[in-house]
């Protein structure tokens, strides 16, 4: 699986995929594939699902990249960092939270509904452990338990990455390289 971020580059041209990719038709078809979202979502295989790009007709010269070092934006094509700069690839992965000034992280972690979220995503693992030690006896108990917990966890992502966007739209709170 590829890391966030991912994109492929050919003759100076950055493909990479968006939130503004994801709101079209064809990107909705994308997030519909079963599998495909949230997890690979940010990798190589859902840009050539979504350019049409066949991987067994590679167009010469397209060279796949990745980095997952955000130090610095000049890891990054100057594409990529204007996508993050204006928050637009909230739907295809999280930023390291070290991204932000050390002050203004806890402010990740202060919204009421990602508090909630992430409450009720720690109670409904602990409810999916203690329905897996009973598995054999309990199959149907365990399955329910784990599909509260799966949507919990979905809440908690949704809900984390949301109020993580939120505080990195001030660029007030991102380091200076990122602001």
């Amino acid at each position: 699986m590829c890391d966030f971020i991912s994109w492929f580059e050919k003759d100076g041209t950055v493909i990479f995929l968006t939130d503004d990719d994801l709101a079209t038709e064809a990107g909705k078809k994308l997030r519909a594939i079963g599998g495909m979202f949230p997890d690979d979502i940010k990798g190589h295989g859902a840009i050539r699902k979504f350019y049409e790009l066949n991987e067994w007709v590679w167009p010469a010269g397209l060279t796949q990249k990745e980095c997952t070092d955000f130090s610095s934006p000049n890891n990054f094509p100057p594409q990529i960092v204007e996508a993050l700069k204006n928050c637009n690839l909230t739907q295809i992965g999280k930023l390291p939270e070290n991204i932000l000034l050390k002050h203004r992280l806890n402010l990740t972690k202060k919204d009421a509904k990602w508090e909630e979220a992430y409450a009720k995503r720690e109670e409904a693992y602990a409810k999916r452990e203690e329905a897996d030690a009973k598995r054999e006896e309990a199959y149907a108990k365990w399955e329910e338990a784990y599909a509260k917990w799966e949507e919990a966890d979905a809440k908690w992502e949704e809900a984390d990455a949301n109020n993580f966007w939120k505080v990195f739209a001030n660029p007030k709170n991102r380091k200076k390289a990122w602001r």
